[in-house]
């Protein structure tokens, strides 16, 4: 006689876990242990589950839960006019994030997305470039800003009210105008930035914004 039990879990995370697949193949060479097999694998599959199931999943998500996002359990505020001061001496802030490097304004810790304004007193432009992961969700608060896709040469115009998003793998460089403020949105954080080469076409276009 030949009895076993397979029992198979499939764990695929995104953001979250989830339970692809479980399975019980059962083997029986004998029909006189029919009544057998099932009295035991009625009792079996209880502590299976719980061991292999139950218990890993009760203790990653208290894993997440606790240590993930390192999120405290209550109401976080940062005021209008800590931004505005923070932004006196720099162009850009973070209020949401797990920075690496120090910074004026006092941020709300939490490791799944990066949340910041920028703000520019004068014209400024950006470098081709281009992010391997990160999606890049803005909004313009006030001014103007231009994106050049350098594969394309495809040129994008964002005013105040506008909304956009960069995915990861697009390749472009920016310019904007004095008094230009940005809210920007960035997932999965981290700094993911990967700088090209910059064409003549492209120095020009960099220059002629002014």
């Amino acid at each position: 006689m030949l009895l076993a039990i397979c029992f198979i879990v499939k764990f695929r995370y995104i953001g979250e876990i989830q339970v692809l697949s479980a399975f019980f193949t059962i083997y029986q060479r004998n029909s006189n242990f029919i009544g057998v097999f099932y009295d035991l694998s009625a009792k079996f599959q209880i502590s299976l589950l719980n061991k292999f199931i139950m218990e890993p999943i009760s203790k990653i998500s208290e894993n997440r839960l606790q240590g993930g996002s390192k999120m405290k359990k209550q109401i976080q505020i940062i005021r209008g006019e800590q931004i505005v001061k923070s932004l006196e001496n720099t162009s850009r802030q973070y209020l949401v994030g797990r920075l690496s490097r120090p910074q004026e304004l006092d941020y709300i810790e939490d490791d799944k997305l990066e949340i910041g304004i920028t703000s520019y007193d004068e014209y400024i432009s950006e470098s081709p470039h281009y992010h391997t992961q990160a999606y890049e969700y803005q909004f313009i608060v006030k001014g103007m800003t231009e994106y050049i896709d350098v594969e394309t040469g495809e040129v994008y115009t964002f005013k105040q009210g506008d909304f956009y998003v960069t995915p990861p793998g697009i390749k472009y460089a920016q310019r904007s105008q004095p008094g230009t403020e940005i809210f920007f949105v960035k997932t999965p954080p981290g700094n993911d930035k990967q700088v090209i080469e910059t064409t003549d076409e492209i120095k020009e276009w960099l220059q002629g914004g002014k």
